[in-house]
């Protein structure tokens, strides 16, 4: 049976894929970019963390496939998104910038 196969191969496929938690900050303007970036599902599952933000601006944890992508695709928002945690997320989107702006000449 196709379908069943199918489905139960999905289903094991994306508890086992790699996936990482990361706090942002974001401006919700910018959230169906983020739902490109992360994938929809992520955002939906999202939760909105209680902080008053002085910008009007969303803070929220999500979970994302793929760890070693998500700092690129975060970038991608520009400066309508701040990643806040993990530090090693963030560390690799600041890295990925600065190579960025270094190559374009502008470092």
């Amino acid at each position: 049976d196709l379908p069943a196969y199918w489905t139960e191969s999905t289903a094991t496929y994306e508890q086992g894929a790699p996936r990482v938690t990361v706090t942002v900050r974001i401006d919700p303007a910018v959230i169906g970019a983020l739902a490109d970036a992360v994938g929809i599902q992520a955002v939906r599952d999202a939760e909105q963390l209680p902080v008053e933000d002085p910008d009007g601006w969303l803070h929220l944890r999500l979970t994302a496939d793929w760890p070693e992508e998500v700092p690129g695709r975060l970038i991608g928002l520009g400066s309508r998104a701040e990643i806040l945690a993990p530090p090693e997320v963030r560390d690799r989107a600041i890295l990925l910038a600065r190579r960025m702006l270094e190559r374009h000449g502008a470092l």
